[in-house]
């Protein structure tokens, strides 16, 4: 488009040619590349109209829209996404945070709320978007986010520092779940959204995941259960007598996931579904009598 352009010319260009090339969520994906290059609020449409773009940024969205044309998430490329009302800096050393977990965030937030100055355990934390989520809305929380990738704890520490929290309320730590010893301190919540994806879904992901998001974060082994049946037998001496564990799955994992909780010793075992009616988070608790329970 030659002449001048406002912010909202710009995103309607780049909505045009997205819907040209078949991306479904165009409209989403052209207002978040729009704002991030003409440098507007992206809450504040009423500015858009009258907010000239300069050369150089229609340079960076034109940049910027060539990489989505080649399949790389609109996440990744303006380098941050929204996650329970909250905006997250994100890498692809992270997975983009999604509208689905934000179920586990809610269970997670309500048990949480029950508790008088919970120690929550946030594994596989990723970019930190569960936990720091948490930790904002119950002040009395601290949260441990722990993660194997050294470069998705960076991003976890810059997101809490990003929304205010310190080392007592949300701090990372360096951990394999495989390896449940090594990670110190015991807790009265544990959440974990795991790496899920059977081989089988592994090769049916879209490109979009397959080819850009890590896939230590997606692949859960053959039949995507790998990660549950370590925490069903390794929580002991990590989680207090009546401490609750909440997990993500995948949309047919759920019974399967209780039944390994039940093996595990772990009582008060249910499902709670996403808005989209799929059974998306099975909880548990630690018996009464845990001291009694061994690490298998």
């Amino acid at each position: 488009m030659r002449g001048k352009m406002t912010a909202w010319n710009l995103y309607e260009s780049i909505r045009g040619i997205l819907q040209q090339n078949g991306i479904e969520s165009a409209q989403l994906e052209a207002w978040e590349i729009a704002a991030k290059a003409a440098e507007v609020d992206r809450r504040n449409a009423a500015v858009w109209r009258q907010t000239e773009v300069t050369p150089s940024q229609r340079k960076n969205a034109g940049e910027m829209l060539i990489q989505r044309l080649r399949g790389k998430p609109v996440a990744y490329i303006i380098g941050e996404w929204d996650f329970y009302g909250y905006t997250f800096h994100v890498t692809n050393d992270v997975l983009i945070p999604r509208s689905d977990t934000e179920c586990l965030c809610d269970a997670a937030i309500r048990e949480a709320k029950k508790r008088e100055n919970p120690k929550v355990l946030d594994l596989c934390c990723g970019s930190g978007c569960i936990g720091i989520a948490l930790a904002k809305n119950v002040p009395q929380a601290s949260v441990v986010g722990v993660d194997i990738s050294a470069k998705a704890l960076e991003v976890a520490r810059e997101n809490a520092e990003r929304h205010g929290l310190d080392k007592a309320r949300y701090m990372t730590q360096w951990g394999d779940v495989r390896r449940m010893h090594n990670i110190s301190g015991v807790y009265d919540i544990l959440v974990c959204n795991p790496p899920y994806i059977t081989a089988e879904e592994m090769e049916q992901l879209d490109p979009g995941v397959k080819e850009f998001e890590p896939h230590l974060a997606l692949f859960g082994g053959e039949d995507g259960l790998d990660f549950y049946r370590i925490l069903s037998k390794r929580y002991a001496g990590k989680l207090n007598p009546g401490a609750c564990i909440l997990v993500e799955c995948g949309w047919k994992q759920a019974r399967d996931i209780m039944a390994l909780f039940h093996l595990g010793g772990l009582v008060e075992i249910g499902m709670e579904k996403d808005l989209a009616g799929i059974q998306r988070v099975v909880h548990a608790y630690v018996p009464a009598n845990s001291s009694e329970i061994k690490e298998q």
